[in-house]
């Protein structure tokens, strides 16, 4: 008796395994492409802030240093809001009295900038020092 053996294609059960293997390869990877949009998007958001304060800090050094006062403005976009405040009660203790001829006085600027960003709260913050120039 002489049997012959077709053993050249697949059975159906290798075609399904080889299938759920390739489910699982792809559902995987479009999970790593979803976070990852998700991540550059709030790098970008994150971008957008720091830039955006950078911009605030550099408007608020060209002021002169005693017309500096606190504030706040919401983008255009609606979506960022950025505040400032100065601080100079704290720097500003003179060592002695009368102050010494070259004391100068100092202020700190703080700049935050919030943002919603995905459900949550995200906020970018600055401390800058100036020195008042005569």
């Amino acid at each position: 008796m002489n049997i012959t053996r077709n053993d050249k294609g697949f059975t159906l059960v290798e075609a399904l395994i080889a299938s759920l293997i390739l489910t699982i390869g792809i559902l995987t990877l479009i999970t790593m492409q979803t976070t990852s949009i998700k991540g550059n998007a709030k790098a970008r958001n994150l971008t957008t802030a720091a830039t955006w304060g950078q911009d605030k800090i550099e408007q608020l050094f060209a002021m002169d240093y005693d017309s500096i006062v606190d504030g706040s403005e919401t983008s255009p976009d609606g979506h960022y809001t950025i505040s400032w405040t100065k601080d100079d009660s704290i720097l500003n203790r003179v060592p002695e009295d009368p102050a010494p001829p070259n004391y100068r006085p100092l202020m700190q600027l703080t700049v935050t900038i919030v943002r919603n960003d995905f459900g949550a709260q995200r906020t970018v913050a600055f401390n800058y020092y100036r020195q008042k120039t005569y």
